[in-house]
């Protein structure tokens, strides 16, 4: 994506155009949804602000904040396989057979070293099997967590809703913007 804003405004009593059927889709994506691995899009964060304007009426801002499940499927899925790559390595390395002195340090220093790596991944791998089955959303805050290393920052999508109203009348305006 290129991060551009796309701005969608619309009256309330107007009929809508299929341009106007965007917001509708994205309404849809956000959606609450049963199943996580194959939804666009999960974990809505939503606020929503309202202030007052000079002209007495209202502005409403609704800010909704959504991540895709592939967030942390993607890097559990990676994990799995570096674990098995380590795995498969540490056999090659057994496998060589009787080593001269110096090449049979090495060889237990490479599979200390890849024992280690498996333990840290599967370490990850239990910590965000735990994140993913209640979120798929991570936060900027966190991402000095070790355990969320291998998870996307800023891989989600920002709708944000502007309404502004009086009593007669109410204007929408819709920005949709995916963070990469």
């Amino acid at each position: 994506m290129d991060g551009k804003v796309k701005i969608q405004i619309e009256e309330e009593n107007e009929e809508k155009t299929s341009e106007d059927k965007s917001p509708d889709l994205c309404a849809g994506l956000h959606a609450s949804v049963h199943h996580k691995e194959t939804t666009l899009l999960c974990a809505p964060l939503q606020r929503v602000y309202r202030f007052p304007t000079e002209d007495q009426r209202w502005l409403t801002v609704r800010d909704e904040l959504s991540e895709t499940p592939l967030s942390f499927s993607l890097p559990r899925q990676l994990l799995r396989v570096l674990v098995h790559e380590h795995r498969t390595r540490i056999q090659e390395i057994k496998d060589l057979g009787e080593l001269p002195p110096q090449w049979e340090r090495r060889r237990c220093d490479v599979i200390e070293h890849c024992n280690n790596l498996i333990g840290s991944y599967q370490e990850t791998l239990v910590q965000l099997d735990r994140l993913s089955a209640s979120c798929c959303l991570k936060l900027s805050s966190s991402k000095s967590d070790k355990h969320l290393q291998f998870v996307p920052t800023n891989l989600h999508s920002q709708r944000m809703e502007v309404i502004t109203s009086d009593n007669t009348s109410e204007q929408r305006f819709l920005l949709f913007h995916i963070f990469d």
